[in-house]
This record gives C-alpha cells, structure tokens and sequence, in this order.
C-alpha cells in the first residue's frame, strides 16, 4: 500500500513538472526518473519484504515456506515494466532537452519560443 502511494505520488510529480513547466524542461526527465527507479527497485523489494515477512512467521508455525520460491511466484512484472519503460522515456526526454537547448544555444536564443 505504501509502494503504491510512493509511486503514485512520484508520478503525479511529474505530471504537475510536466504540465507547469513543459515537458522539455530539465526538471521534467528529472522527476520521470526518479518514478522510474522508484517503481523498478521498489516494488520488488516490497514484495521481498513481505515473502520473507510470511515465510519468517510461517516457520512460528511449524509451516515451511520457500522464501525465494515465493518471491518469484509474486514478482511484481508490471513494476519492472513500468519502471524501465519510464526510465527509458526519461531519457527520451533527456535528449530533447539536451538537443533542444544546443540549439537554441547555436541559434543564439536564450528564451523560449
């Protein structure tokens, strides 16, 4: 429930980043990145925690649970998923800031247009 909130928190960062300063704008890959990473790494450690979690007070009650069996059976795919796909959208964007602003910069533009 806390992932969830994280992550969507995150990505309604970047959306308001988005919406207010424009997609090319230097903080929008920024935040679009930090979803990413939140989303590939974080919700597969929470479903970690939670496997070791059951299996710790499963063996309280005598009950064997294969920890890693378990993880592997509940890995969240869709987190993985979303994670590298924003993490590659990020650096989409990344370059069209980069190329955006070089060529504004060889054109001797310094606002926008």
């Amino acid at each position: 429930m806390l992932f969830a909130f994280g992550a969507l928190f995150l990505l309604l960062r970047f959306l308001s980043t988005a919406a207010r300063r424009g997609p090319y704008d230097a903080a929008a890959p920024k935040a679009l990145s930090r979803f990413g990473w939140f989303s590939l790494l974080g919700g597969p450690v929470c479903v970690l925690v939670e496997v070791v979690s059951l299996s710790s007070s499963s063996s309280s009650f005598g009950l064997t649970v294969d920890w890693a069996e378990e993880w592997g059976a509940r890995f969240p795919e869709w987190s993985a998923a979303a994670g590298l796909a924003a993490l590659a959208f990020a650096y989409i964007l990344r370059v069209g800031v980069a190329d955006r602003l070089g060529g504004e910069q060889r054109l001797g533009r310094t606002g926008t247009r």
